[in-house]
């Protein structure tokens, strides 16, 4: 079904889930997940082919509203000047669905990390700091290249006193904050998104993960936040969004970060790490690290002691 004039079932059994589904290349992932998470679903997203297209995927509790999916892919496209992707409509029954999210959810290991879903009984590895987030409302499960690479980032980050506040820019499902709270115990984080969605996500996943007590949950408009401001500097700054943004925002972030100070961005894939690592050495910062899993890229940047 295309995105212009896609159509539902016609029917549905009772208490079924809905399902929209597109193909898209990686460099738009972020794009269409935003796009479709305005419909207050729960998006997942995919590789199809390393290297190639992903696929993104809405669940929806109620019946999709086909009118609504078209408008929101197009305009979507419009602002990249792309033609829609194609939308997939279907349904699964509830039945089947905890099986199916947990089959799509396994734990995975990040470094230092271990992330699992509510359903996993087993127990965390001991040697493994665990992070239990739920694939749901909000970027962010850790099964994306991007968030585990920024995982194994803030990993290698030795020193045990170095994270007093911390700042996570665009958090998501909070895994990011999550973490950083958990390798620094005496760590403030605050972890800030400009959808109310996803902050009161992160907010109930950190108190799920027993540090709700130092990570600060905001909704603002980027680094011109005023809690964001007020708590600055930083001596971490994760930003896990898109190369366009973190571009924009170079200049923004780099004045926040403190002396010292390591930023990680990702969100980005190879053929854009130059252009963002760029924009943050004008800015002040020296080009650290680079990690790569796949096409996607974390980066990492420092300001010098001096600053």
């Amino acid at each position: 079904m295309s995105g212009a004039g896609a159509k539902p079932p016609d029917s549905a059994e009772p208490g079924t889930v809905w399902s929209v589904s597109i193909v898209v290349p990686p460099e738009r992932v972020g794009l269409f997940e935003d796009a479709l998470a305005a419909l207050e679903g729960a998006v997942s997203s995919r590789e199809i082919e390393e290297g190639r297209d992903w696929r993104v995927t809405l669940y929806l509790e109620c019946p999709a509203d086909a009118a609504a999916i078209d408008a929101l892919l197009a305009a979507a496209a419009a602002t990249s000047n792309i033609a829609p992707p194609r939308a997939e409509i279907g349904t699964i029954a509830r039945t089947d669905w905890v099986a199916y999210v947990e089959e799509r959810s396994p734990p995975l290991e990040a470094d230092r990390f271990y992330i699992y879903g509510s359903h996993v009984r087993t127990p965390p590895p001991a040697h493994r700091v665990p992070i239990r987030i739920d694939a749901g409302m909000a970027f962010g499960s850790g099964s994306h290249e991007t968030t585990r690479a920024c995982l194994v980032a803030i990993s290698r980050i030795t020193d045990p006193g170095f994270v007093r506040c911390a700042l996570d820019m665009g958090t998501g499902s909070g895994i990011l904050a999550i973490a950083i709270a958990k390798r620094w115990a005496a760590a403030r984080v605050i972890a800030c998104d400009n959808d109310p969605v996803a902050v009161a996500v992160a907010s109930e996943n950190a108190i799920a993960n027993a540090v709700g007590d130092r990570i600060e949950t905001v909704v603002g408009d980027g680094y011109r936040t005023a809690r964001v401001m007020a708590a600055a500097p930083y001596d971490v700054i994760a930003a896990n969004i898109l190369a366009g943004p973190l571009i924009e925002m170079a200049p923004a972030m780099a004045a926040m970060l403190a002396p010292g100070g390591v930023a990680i961005l990702s969100g980005l894939l190879d053929d854009q790490a130059d252009a963002v690592a760029a924009a943050h050495t004008a800015a002040g910062l020296a080009h650290a690290d680079t990690i790569a899993l796949g096409r996607w890229v974390v980066l990492e940047l420092r300001r010098d002691r001096r600053t």
